[in-house]
Formats: C-alpha cells, structure tokens, sequence
C-alpha cells in the first residue's frame, strides 16, 4: 500500500500536466490566459575545476497575459503632476478606447501622435482635477507618443511612448 501512494500521486499530477491545453493556463476559475515565453543572456560565476569562471546563460521565464475582453481595447492614461502613467505596456491595433484619468491638481489634457512625426491622431481635450474623459481613436501598429499640451507640461516629464502591435499580438 505504501508504494502505491507515490505512484498514484505521480498519476494524478501527469493527467493534470497532460489535460491542459498548451498555452493555456488557469488563472482563476472563469479566467484564462496565454503564456508567454521571455528570455534573455546572462552572465554568471560559477566553479569549474576548482577556478571560478564566467559563463554565458540563458535565463527564461513565462508570463501570463491575460486574454482580451471582447470589442475596442482600453488605455487608461493616468495623469499627475508631472507624469503619465499606462494601464497597460502595448495595445492592438484597431479601435481604441483612450481614458485619460486626472489625478492631478491641474488641468490636464492629452494629445497622441506617431513617433515618427506629424499631427496628433487624436486629442483629449482639458479634464480638470479628479475627472476623466474618454475618447475612441482608430489606430495602426507602430509607436506613439503621447503628451499634455498644457504649456510646460511636456517638459517637465508629462509625456511617454506607446506601443501598438498587430492584431496577432
């Protein structure tokens, strides 16, 4: 009986490895995601005949990025003296749902515009203090920045970069 438990263990937790789906992983009970794969070089000490040596190293991990809801995605912007802060690191492209939050002392207000140059895509006009506006702006993959208009605003740090993937991600 004792060497069963091990085993019967060992069972339970390859049907559980083998019953879910690649990619997949439960977050909650009605949550869903996908994982990502991150990785990058390192560098590491490690002993090899009695001296300690440098060697080159893989490091990878894996995220969980959760799946998005159904229509637009949605940018939550929040401003503060003097700063800009994201909901989010990227969106996809398409229609999206921009929301300016001012949690600042001042007006505030937002302009977004390819990296690359040219005129804004879209405006959020003034939003005072502990207020915010929403705007629905079409927009393509690539990267953009965003800043307050507000003389001065910029310049003090009220300004940041966004970037838009395709719509596979």
């Amino acid at each position: 009986m004792k060497r069963l438990l091990p085993i019967g263990i060992l069972v339970l937790a390859f049907i559980g490895v083998v019953g879910a789906s690649p990619g997949m992983y439960a977050a909650g009970k009605s949550e869903a995601c996908a994982k990502i794969r991150h990785s990058k070089t390192v560098w590491v000490t490690v002993k090899k005949n009695g001296k300690k040596v440098r060697v080159k190293r893989r490091k990878v991990w894996w995220t969980c990025d959760p799946y998005e809801a159904p229509g637009p995605p949605r940018l939550g912007v929040v401003a503060k003296e003097f700063k800009l802060t994201f909901s989010r690191p990227y969106v996809k492209a398409g229609r999206l749902i921009l929301q300016l939050d001012n949690q600042g002392e001042d007006d505030h207000n937002l302009r977004i515009a390819r990296k690359s140059g040219g005129s804004p895509i879209a405006e959020v006009g003034n939003t005072a203090p502990r207020q915010q506006t929403t705007v629905e702006v079409p927009i393509r993959p690539g990267t953009y920045r965003l800043w307050c208009a507000l003389p001065g605003h910029a310049k003090f740090g009220m300004k940041a970069t966004l970037k838009v993937v395709g719509p596979k991600g």
